[in-house]
């Protein structure tokens, strides 16, 4: 037996085919709450916080690639520039200005 084997056996480690379907972006038949609820079995992390997650590693990609902060923040969803930051600084561990000069240096990704 595995150490997977061993995870999945004592449910630590879950395959959710709703949670997979939702992140496809394939909507469920079923209630939101069911949802929420199986994104926390799954993953121990909500809907919403993973898509957070995904937006501030878009803000990232974009930063490093030379896009200024403020087209960024647009084309990330963000509503302004400082609720980018406020997110990169929490998700990411640095400013946007630091992420654009780490990324144009090459040293970042």
């Amino acid at each position: 037996m595995t150490f997977v084997d061993w995870l999945v056996r004592k449910r630590l480690l879950v395959s959710d085919p709703v949670v997979k379907a939702v992140l496809a972006g394939h909507p469920q038949d079923i209630s939101l709450r069911t949802v929420r609820r199986r994104f926390l079995f799954a993953n121990g992390l909500t809907f919403k916080m993973i898509s957070q997650i995904e937006r501030a590693k878009q803000a990232t990609t974009l930063l490093e690639q030379g896009v200024s902060l403020l087209d960024a923040a647009y084309q990330a969803g963000y509503a302004d520039q400082s609720h980018m930051t406020r997110a990169l600084k929490h998700f990411i561990g640095y400013t946007p200005a630091h992420i654009a000069r780490l990324g144009s240096k090459g040293e970042l990704g």
